[in-house]
């Protein structure tokens, strides 16, 4: 009895465990210098996550929206992504004039700005904002125009 009781605690121990390494880094950031380098070499659009520490909405952000299974694919697949954690970045903030959290900035492969998304926003709407950036919709068409067909 006492042997079955020691193998049920190790067996639930072990399942309470750290994630695997391949959720824990699902995302593969990059600093801020190296992702506009790379988002040009690709190809591929930037985008900036600017984050605060206790922030609930980015925690949803982060842990809802990042991790749905179609918006992570669009992520991994169609841009070079940048996290910036608001704490001993004021530098970056000053610059990218984030006041609210979350804040994502959007940035061409040649480095021009397409514009910024503020606030918490469900996996659905934006898988809807990173497919119309990752297909180049926006260099001819509105959002509104992209979502209306």
């Amino acid at each position: 009895m006492r042997l079955l009781l020691v193998l049920a605690i190790s067996l639930f121990l072990v399942a309470c465990g750290e994630r695997p390494a391949e959720e824990a880094s699902a995302i593969p950031w990059v600093s801020y210098p190296q992702a506009m380098e790379q988002a040009k070499q690709r190809g591929l659009p930037a985008m900036l996550l600017f984050t605060q520490r206790g922030c609930r909405f980015c925690y949803y952000m982060e842990e809802v929206t990042l991790k749905d299974p179609k918006v992570l694919s669009l992520l991994r697949e169609a841009f070079v992504l940048v996290k910036v954690e608001a704490e001993g970045h004021r530098d970056l903030l000053l610059r990218f004039r984030v006041f609210v959290f979350p804040t994502i900035w959007f940035y061409s492969p040649e480095g021009d700005l397409i514009g910024p998304v503020t606030g918490y926003r469900p996996p659905q709407e934006f898988a809807k904002i990173l497919e119309y950036i990752s297909s180049g919709a926006y260099k001819t068409k509105s959002f509104e125009e992209f979502l209306g067909g």
